[in-house]
């Protein structure tokens, strides 16, 4: 009778016993991930979500991808995605993986891809995914996908043709146009105003011949207020141009917020100096 392998979980925080059954599954699996795109990718799903990678004493997927994989922690999520994409449209297919047998002929035409244009075909649904697999094309959101056209593409090409199915193109697209709009709009609005201030800047110099240096000084406040309001012109395209939503990542939504806050905060101080004024 074989020792049980011991190996200190870092993802379980605690000490695991693995049986000679893991061990050898664990060492079949991995063969498996060192092998052909859609076996790696399907070898490494097998390996994550069964913890395989215990039988090789590794302790966290981390660690087993540091010490046995040829490629990086990046490359190894992005098989995992390609192998869960392949089970969840074709769950027959975990069979033939824990069986060791030949996948269907169609799914290794689709092998012949390689890594990167499989993991864009991850965005397509289940259902188109299938088509495409099982008959060589599909249709997505009104156009045509081929795999001989991705496959005879080179990468960038390949990509294109695949996001332009998928609709990212077009949301791009339609993005910066109504981006493109609200610009023209808002320094349309702001020219309207900097018109308004100039005009009261001319009343002003009028106002000084009637009332003399008092008007002076209307010339000079009038003038300043010119000058922020090209300053609050900047600020406000510079603020439509932003891109940040409530899905942002934190180290670009944080500040965002913070000076919103200072913005909200300001206009407080505004009405508290300035109450007869400003409302």
């Amino acid at each position: 009778m074989s020792e049980k392998l011991q190996v200190y979980s870092s993802e379980q925080n605690k000490i695991i016993e693995v049986g000679e059954d893991v061990r050898r599954e664990a060492a079949y699996v991995h063969q498996q991930v060192i092998a052909g795109s859609i076996i790696t990718a399907m070898g490494i799903t097998r390996m994550f979500d069964g913890e395989l990678y215990t039988g090789l004493g590794c302790g966290s997927k981390d660690e087993y991808i540091a010490e046995f994989l040829p490629f990086g922690r990046s490359a190894t999520y992005g098989y995992y995605k390609i192998g869960k994409k392949f089970l969840s449209a074709m769950p027959e297919l975990s069979g033939s993986v824990h069986s060791g047998g030949q996948l269907p002929e169609s799914v290794e035409g689709v092998s012949g891809l390689g890594y990167k244009k499989l993991l864009e075909l991850t965005k397509i649904s289940d259902a188109e995914f299938v088509e495409l697999v099982e008959t060589g094309k599909t249709n997505v959101n009104g156009e045509d996908l081929q795999i001989e056209e991705i496959k005879d593409a080179a990468f960038r090409k390949a990509q294109e043709i695949i996001r332009k199915a998928t609709g990212e193109y077009k949301e791009k697209l339609s993005k910066a146009t109504g981006e493109k709009a609200t610009l023209e709009e808002t320094v349309k609005n702001l020219k309207k105003q900097v018109k308004t201030y100039e005009s009261m800047i001319e009343t002003a110099n009028e106002k000084e011949k009637l009332f003399g240096p008092a008007a002076k000084q209307i010339e000079e406040n009038m003038t300043l207020i010119k000058e922020a309001l090209g300053h609050l012109t900047n600020f406000k395209l510079t603020m439509v141009r932003i891109d940040v939503t409530v899905d942002s990542p934190d180290i670009v939504r944080s500040p965002y917020e913070n000076l919103v806050k200072l913005l909200h905060e300001y206009h407080a101080q505004l009405v508290e100096n300035y109450g007869g004024i400003v409302e």
